[in-house]
């Protein structure tokens, strides 16, 4: 499990597997909403825990992208849990901490030579022609 965190990940490889998780569980979790509701009538409940199903992948797919992220910037994964606890416990502040993670994220360079967590390393193996990687 370990393995999955290790690494570094750049602004264009993390925006491109991000985008493409968006888009295709929207395709997906649509498709399946539009089939059960034509089989069965679906409510709220039903499509409530399709969504819940969607979020649970989404995030099972870009925490440990989103890990290498912040290694790109030379921080702590870590980082992503305050980040999640913040808006919870001080909701007055989500606003503000979601602009600063989005600015880390999507916006902020990385270090350009190696740093604590390794070389930057595009995303390899399989996920390579899903997310449109070239490199």
């Amino acid at each position: 499990m370990k393995k999955y965190f290790k690494g570094r990940i750049g602004r264009l490889d993390y925006f491109k597997v991000s985008f493409s998780v968006v888009v295709i569980l929207s395709l997906v979790l649509g498709l399946l909403t539009a089939t059960l509701k034509s089989f069965y009538s679906l409510s709220i409940d039903d499509f409530n825990a399709i969504v819940i199903l969607g979020n649970i992948i989404a995030l099972l797919i870009t925490l440990p992208i989103s890990v290498k992220r912040l290694h790109d910037t030379n921080q702590s994964g870590w980082s992503l849990l305050v980040f999640s606890i913040i808006p919870i416990l001080m909701p007055q502040l989500a606003i503000v901490v979601g602009i600063i993670a989005f600015y880390i994220l999507f916006l902020k360079k990385g270090t350009i030579n190696e740093n604590k967590y390794g070389i930057l390393s595009p995303i390899g193996g399989f996920l390579r022609p899903l997310f449109f990687i070239t490199k």
